[in-house]
């Protein structure tokens, strides 16, 4: 993992390490400056082991949950980056020919968990063209070795009638520098130098997928007649070829079966070093290679067009909807225009994948011109080559999405992290009180105020130093844990968690954790030093507080000065989270500087008036949406998913403001029951205690809801796989347009009783505009034009069919009227205010819309389509418009060479058995089960489930642990309180229920705050994942959030009943006494 919320983790580290450094240096010189207080810090904690131990726990719960993420982040980067550099083994750049293009809308996770990211992309080219390759490297320092392989997706079966389709994989031996060998499971060397003929090496995929074992024997049904080979052994996969199902023979051998002498598939370049330096060198040699790649005149052509009026404002304006590397190399695209020329930098960017779909929206012809642009390198019949650096894409993908895993567990974490911060203060209040005598009488024998504060910090170093390093171990163990747990559920799925623990991940988390924590202590130490010297050794309550000063008054005005720097930084830098954040604190602090002018004027209820509008105001302003204040004139950056935890934690803030300074109201119309009057005038009196309490309730359940909501969001988006894969059991991609219908394919194969529904779909990149809508513009889209078979078999569900029309007609529809269409719902429904590309027009029920279309591929007369229906999101049309194909010939729209067709088999039949008949009948084909493409897809989304399942547990051990706190501190402050009750009348059972329906009280406002405000970060946290993932909807589930709020207040009861029976029970002198 390379950033954490954006920011980079050198920088994190060292700026950590800086804090560290200045927080240690300081109490090294007050312990120095004044040795006794370092006495009285370390003498308490063997004095109070039990209360040491207490405290310590809750300060290792922070470091334990960001050691936790830290250390799933770095797992999940370094199996993804595995997976997605398995696909080639130890290859840092790939040169491969373009005989086909990527299908539209192909999900990169498919592709990866298939092992097709350049399988499916790649023809055979002569071995000759290779050459120039290798002589223009050969001097290149940073390169290695060069490897020409031959890849071949054929069908195979095992005695039995077992079939699986698998890549055939063929390299010359001896490898060259910088690629590793064949391993068996064992870790031995395997050299295809071995084999003899008629045996082959197959990996672990293909084991598994086939059943495979050394010495069995394998047929490949594909190759025109059954050709038998024995398998001499079971490869480790990932080191050649990487995760897909492969078979491996020497190159000649493999030509020779293929009928392709002298001709690869692929030519992979290793470079020098180790991880870091290889992974440096990529771009540089990627450079290089697509620079002479690229013709000059074609070059000049680009630069020009690209340097136009028109050109560059559309690149701008794509950076400000792009982010990530893709928006880095726009920036670099941008860069290389305010040049003379043409550099290599820019012939790289210009043939870079990862830009062609902007290019492409932009600039229809710019893709086609970069493409076909042979250079000195050559070019191998009507295609060019292209180069991808997959090292750095393995990077790229591993870093995303293991930043993606970060971010949201440290976005649940945060709650559990500011639960486990409340509970610091709670406990170190609690410890404050307990020696506020001792503490009194220090101050009365000459300590000052400052001294008091420093003696607090040391012993809450000392706590905070042992909690970073015991919570980091804890962190780095119930990672692994939870990893070992997950790897053993989700291996089924074809993906393989790597345990990675990353010493700068740990470094930052004890750092951050000691940081916090201490912070923490300080603040909470400064606080509990405030007190009368008189009313400390006598244990009375505090006197009244006098008006602020005027530094006082001063200094409540630095939060809304700094709040407003803030927000000025991150409006203009483009920051969300600096932006919101200065907002936030912008509102504390006005009202903390209207507070402190109201009490020097001594106004009446001053506080109660500003804090409640205070806390209202902090509510309002993350409800309001971005486009009333894009009305406004104010600032709309795009939201973040860092932005939930701020929005949760201001929404707090400003909800505990307003029940802590009006809860009192509710003790007013029940004046005859004296137990629920003395516990409301009781909380009401306590604001600060109060006010932590319901927050420390509040922040727990808040973690809890977010938690559940988001596992529920997720199982109903992911945990159906055949609405993952449309209804379909089988793809299989066709490049000749002319092909033979599916069904005719079917009966030829055999298969025809094993299959229930055939169609066939083709996708082409278009650009739509919806003439009605308020933003009227040409929009980038996929547009999928199905045959009449895929129409009436498609089971995707339709979510909105015009009002009176049956959901289950509205595919039929787009079978039988030319002109009719279904969008896909993740274009019409918006996760934010300008999410949606075509809004769906307001009022009840579905009324159909119309879109134009038009061809981006050559200049076609724009296509006029109704939209009758809107498709689920989570299918793999989500994203796309549906058409029939005979709406795009009418039109004079030519057929695209690429269509995929599907099928779907009965349910007692084996989908990969059918899918290896049909690529049998038919090598031209590619032909998969869609369940092995979705088996990485449902194994890192289950992986997910499991650990937001983890992180609600961690939540749930803060609160449990906070209630307890709770509820021993409710009683040990009022000792003396609950004497005088005792004293003046009240029974022990009145007062054991007063403590209890004050618990209740508390636990049910906290519960009812924390599932609101839980709501509504879960809502926020689904509006920015839906971003990138439309199908999520938020879904509650109810009975399991009400049920963990009946949890929580019947713990906290059953912790609060046995302090307060104890406490009862005490003779009224004996409880004075002892106060």
């Amino acid at each position: 993992m390379r950033t954490f919320f954006g920011a980079p983790l050198d920088l994190l580290l060292a700026g950590v390490g800086i804090a560290c450094l200045l927080v240690l240096m300081l109490l090294a010189a007050v312990a120095v400056r004044n040795p006794l207080l370092l006495r009285l810090a370390v003498r308490n904690a063997p004095r109070r082991p039990g209360f040491a131990a207490l405290i310590t726990f809750g300060l290792a719960l922070g470091t334990v949950i960001l050691s936790t993420s830290f250390t799933t982040g770095d797992t999940m980067s370094q199996s993804v980056r595995q997976v997605v550099a398995g696909v080639v083994g130890s290859a840092d750049e790939v040169v491969f020919l373009v005989g086909q293009a990527p299908r539209p809308g192909t999900d990169v996770l498919e592709a990866i968990a298939s092992g097709n990211l350049l399988t499916l992309l790649a023809a055979p080219f002569p071995e000759a063209s290779a050459e120039p390759i290798r002589q223009a490297l050969a001097d290149d320092p940073r390169v290695a070795g060069i490897l020409p392989a031959l890849l071949d997706a054929e069908p195979a079966e095992v005695p039995g009638g077992l079939r699986a389709t698998v890549t055939l994989y063929g390299v010359a031996e001896p490898l060259p520098p910088g690629f590793s060998a064949l391993r068996d499971r064992t870790g031995g060397p395997l050299a295809l130098s071995d084999l003899a003929d008629g045996e082959v090496y197959a990996n672990d995929e293909a084991a598994s997928q086939l059943g495979l074992g050394a010495g069995d024997v394998l047929t490949l049904v594909g190759l025109g007649e059954p050709r038998k080979f024995t398998v001499r052994q079971v490869a480790r996969a990932g080191d050649l070829g990487g995760a897909q199902a492969i078979v491996y023979l020497p190159l000649t051998r493999l030509q020779a079966l293929l009928g392709r002498p002298g001709m690869i598939s692929q030519v992979l370049i290793a470079n020098r070093g180790g991880e870091a330096e290889r992974l440096r060198q990529s771009w540089p040699v990627t450079v290089r290679l697509r620079a002479g790649f690229m013709d000059e005149a074609v070059a000049a052509r680009l630069f020009r067009t690209f340097t136009s009026g028109l050109t560059r404002p559309a690149l701008e304006q794509a950076l400000e909807r792009t982010g990530g590397r893709q928006a880095e190399k726009l920036r670099r695209l941008l860069a290389t225009l305010d040049l003379p020329g043409p550099t290599d930098e820019f012939k790289a960017l210009v043939q870079d994948p990862d830009l062609l779909s902007r290019l492409t929206a932009a600039f229809p012809g710019g893709q086609r011109s970069a493409e076909r642009s042979g250079g000195p390198f050559g070019r191998a019949g009507d295609g060019t080559f292209r180069v991808v650096d997959v090292q750095q894409v393995a990077q790229d993908q591993a870093d995303r999405w293991g930043a993606a895993f970060t971010d949201l567990f440290v976005v649940l974490g945060l709650f559990s992290l500011a639960s486990g911060g409340l509970l610091i203060v709670l406990l170190f209040s609690l410890l404050a009180l307990e020696r506020r005598s001792e503490l009194g009488v220090t101050r009365a024998l000459g300590a000052r105020r400052r001294d008091v504060v420093a003696a607090l910090a040391l012993e809450g170093a000392l706590y905070a130093a042992v909690a970073s390093l015991a919570g980091a171990a804890l962190g780095v163990v119930v990672a692994l844990g939870l990893v070992t747990l997950a790897g053993s559920l989700v291996g089924d799925f074809g993906f393989r968690l790597v345990p990675r623990v990353e010493p700068a991940s740990l470094a930052v988390s004890v750092g951050l954790g000691f940081a916090l924590t201490f912070a923490t202590l300080v603040v909470t130490s400064w606080r509990s030093s405030r007190f009368s010297i008189v009313s400390a050794i006598r244990d009375l309550p505090e006197p009244p507080a006098r008006p602020p000063s005027l530094l006082a008054t001063i200094l409540a005005a630095l939060p809304l000065l700094a709040g407003g720097v803030l927000t000025l930084f991150g409006s203009r830098q483009g920051l969300s989270l600096a932006y919101a954040a200065g907002v936030v604190l912008t509102i504390v602090g006005l009202a903390l500087s209207i507070r402190a002018l109201a009490l020097r004027a001594h106004l009446p209820l001053a506080e109660r008036v500003v804090f409640t509008n205070g806390g209202l105001l902090l509510i309002l302003w993350w409800q309001v949406p971005t486009t009333w204040l894009a009305r406004a004139g104010l600032p709309s950056l795009p939201p973040a998913v860092e932005m939930a935890f701020l929005g949760g934690i201001a929404g707090l803030l400003g909800a505990v403001w307003v029940v802590a300074y009006n809860v009192g109201l509710l003790g007013g119309r029940a004046s005859r029951f004296v137990v629920w009057r003395l516990a409301t005038a009781y909380v009401a009196s306590h604001r600060f205690r109060t006010g932590v309490t319901l927050a420390m309730f509040s922040v727990v359940v808040v973690s809890l809801t977010l938690g559940a909501v988001l596992l529920a969001s997720t199982d109903l988006a992911y945990a159906d796989a055949r609405v993952l894969a449309g209804g379909w059991d089988i793809r299989a991609e066709a490049d000749n347009g002319a092909a033979a219908p599916l069904s005719d394919l079917v009966r030829r194969a055999g298969v025809l009783p094993e299959v229930e529904a055939t169609g066939s779909s083709s996708a082409v990149r278009v650009e739509a505009v919806q003439p009605a809508a308020p933003d009227a513009r040409w929009r980038a889209t996929n547009l999928v034009a199905v045959d009449a078979e895929f129409a009436r078999g498609a089971q995707v569900q339709v979510e909105a069919a015009p009002t009176g029309e049956s959901p289950d007609r509205t595919w039929a529809t787009v079978a039988d009227r030319p002109g009719a269409a279904l969008v896909g719902a993740a274009l019409v429904r918006a996760a934010g205010a300008s999410a949606a590309r075509f809004p769906v027009p307001a009022g009840d029920g579905f009324t159909p819309f119309v879109l134009w279309v038009r061809d981006t591929r050559e200049p076609r007369a724009a296509v006029r389509l109704e939209v009758v229906g809107v498709i689920d999101a989570r299918g793999p049309y989500g994203s796309a418009i549906v058409a029939s194909g005979e709406t795009l010939r009418q039109a004079g729209w030519s057929v695209p060479l690429r269509s995929t067709g599907f099928v779907r088999t009965r349910p007692n039949a084996d989908p990969r058995s059918v899918a290896a008949a049909l690529a049998a009948a038919d090598p031209s084909r590619t032909v998969q089960s869609i369940a092995d493409d979705l088996r990485l897809v449902r194994g890192i989304r289950g992986l997910l489930t499991l650990v937001l399942q983890g992180f609600m547990g961690i939540g749930l051990l803060a609160g449990i642990a906070a209630v307890a706190t709770l509820s021993a501190r409710a009683v040990v402050e009022r000792r003396r309180h609950l004497g005088v009750l005792r004293s003046i009348g009240f029974s022990a059972g009145m007062v054991a229920s007063g403590l209890l329906v004050e618990a209740a009280l508390l636990a049910s406002l906290g519960c009812a705050l924390g599932v609101a405000l839980g709501l509504l970060v879960a809502s926020g946290t689904l509006q920015v994942l839906q971003f990138t993932s439309p199908e999520l909807r938020m879904v509650v589930p109810w009975a399991q959030v009400l049920l963990m709020s009946a949890a929580t207040v019947v713990t906290s009861l059953l912790l609060t009943l046995l302090p307060a029976l104890s406490a009862s029970r005490r003779a009224p002198a004996a409880a004075m006494r002892d106060a």
